[in-house]
């Protein structure tokens, strides 16, 4: 499956539209709240490391680890 078979977000007209992170910013500033789809980022990889930090690991599935690693380097190879 790919994301085309199966879009997040679709037109009135049906066509997908995969621009995620305008509609997480626009379902949230419905509720006079600001925030996007970086912050939402930063709150998992902040929990996460204060789990790990805390001796929780057991609450931080593999996968979990994984996506956020990823994220992260490629975080840091765009920075650099």
């Amino acid at each position: 499956m790919t994301l085309d078979d199966a879009p997040l977000f679709i037109t009135y007209n049906g066509v997908a539209d995969n621009d995620v992170s305008r509609h997480v910013t626009s379902f949230f500033r419905n509720y006079n709240l600001h925030i996007n789809t970086n912050g939402i980022r930063t709150l998992v990889a902040t929990t996460t490391g204060k789990l790990i930090n805390n001796n929780k690991k057991y609450f931080v599935s593999m996968i979990t680890l994984a996506i956020l690693n990823n994220v992260q380097n490629k975080s840091i190879a765009v920075a650099r």
